[in-house]
């Protein structure tokens, strides 16, 4: 292993397991202020994301590989966003304007962004969230005019109509919301607050045009707070709880395989290994499933590495070893497993990287950084995400691999 440091302005380059990583702040709004970044989403060699700089409020931006960031449009009266999504070569996303509120937008990639559809007529806003492409289809949450909770809709772009596909709230007088939408297995599954039963996993049929709550993980109205979702050969791994147990040791690893009710691997329960109820802390590498465990409440976390096809694991030495928790953001890159640990004063901010069997390195360190790291994500060679110091604000960073790298894919990866 070697390792070199080159300091100039914003730019460290470091060299870990033969791959070569330049550490780059890109700083839209210059000082304190930070331009908030967020909703990284990749789409036709450009990174797009929502920002704010010292002469603009929040409006869409985009990156190319080696270039600096870029405004897409100005919105004049931009105010509310979520995540952004693409289907079949156009971007969608929510914005805002003063003649129709907060809707959905679409981008083509050459003219200037549309209004896609106006769900809540007139100045008031729908606030489209979760947005997910699926079956040549848009679909999100919204409210319109007759609920003032969230509920699923689908726009189609070739007819460019919107329909609501759910009432879960009964026309406003049942107190629900969605708070999660994802396809999975020719379906959408949805994360609901239900009166009746809580917070629980439901599931909407575009065949037959229903929605129904998958499983009641906690019975009763007590919430399971389903979270953490990743999708393996065709089964969906979540993290749930019954809440029968101390905060802590009472959430666990549910399996559903598109077919029978979400089952837990028990396997765990036998050796007392209980899932983290972190939203960022389960990921897929190398065919097996990393994740954080606490044996009892209140105590540090440990990184356990599971085989999904038999639910065998262990606990990953070289990595508690190191750290012994506090760990967030598990993301994998070239063949390599990076997550953000604590630095040498025991801040948050430390990027590492994991090759499977080494012990980890540090890889970026955003010195004095107050908030924990989010939006980890791929584009090219480069891993972008968001971070917070007091020097800067919350601006965009950039982990730039060597493109001379060549990765050893091994995961089995499911894509729909």
């Amino acid at each position: 292993m070697k390792i070199t440091l080159t300091i100039l302005n914003v730019l460290i380059s470091v060299t870990i397991y033969g791959q070569y990583y330049h550490f780059i702040e890109h700083d839209l709004w210059v000082g304190k202020a930070g331009s908030s970044p967020s909703s990284l989403y990749v789409h036709n060699n450009r990174l797009y994301f929502y920002a704010s700089d010292s002469a603009k409020g929040i409006d869409i931006w985009y990156k190319t590989a080696g270039q600096a960031p870029v405004l897409l449009y100005d919105f004049p009266e931009n105010q509310q966003y979520g995540n952004i999504t693409s289907l079949n070569g156009n971007l969608f996303f929510p914005a805002f304007d003063s003649l129709n509120g907060n809707e959905l937008w679409m981008y083509n990639g050459n003219a200037a962004p549309t209004l896609a559809c106006d769900i809540n007529y007139g100045t008031a806003s729908s606030q489209p969230r979760h947005l997910t492409a699926f079956n040549n289809k848009i679909y999100f949450t919204a409210i319109d005019s007759t609920t003032d909770y969230r509920e699923l809709f689908e726009y189609d772009p070739l007819t460019k109509k919107s329909v609501k596909r759910t009432n879960l709230s009964k026309n406003n007088t049942y107190n629900s919301n969605i708070g999660k939408i994802f396809a999975f297995d020719h379906r959408l599954l949805m994360v609901v607050s239900d009166n009746d039963a809580g917070i629980e996993l439901f599931l909407y049929d575009p065949v037959v045009d229903s929605a129904y709550m998958l499983a009641d993980i906690a019975p009763g109205n007590i919430s399971s707070y389903p979270n953490d979702f990743v999708i393996y050969k065709n089964k969906l791994f979540f993290t749930a709880t019954t809440n029968k147990s101390p905060i802590g040791t009472s959430f666990q690893l549910y399996v559903y395989d598109g077919i029978n009710t979400p089952y837990r691997v028990k396997a765990l329960d036998s050796q007392g290994i209980f899932k983290y109820p972190g939203t960022i802390n389960t990921t897929l590498y190398k065919n097996s499933l990393y994740f954080l465990t606490r044996t009892k409440p209140n105590t540090l976390s440990q990184v356990y590495k599971l085989n999904p096809d038999n639910y065998s694991g262990e606990y990953v030495k070289e990595i508690n070893n190191e750290f012994g928790g506090n760990l967030q953001n598990f993301h994998v890159h070239n063949d390599n497993l990076l997550f953000e640990g604590y630095n040498s004063k025991n801040k948050p901010g430390s990027i590492w990287v994991y090759d499977g069997k080494n012990t980890p390195h540090n890889v970026a360190d955003t010195q004095y950084a107050i908030y924990l790291h989010t939006d980890f994500t791929t584009f090219g060679n480069s891993i972008f995400f968001i971070a917070q110091t007091n020097k800067n604000g919350r601006e965009l960073y950039e982990l730039r691999g060597n493109a001379a790298f060549i990765p050893n894919i091994e995961n089995d990866l499911s894509l729909k």
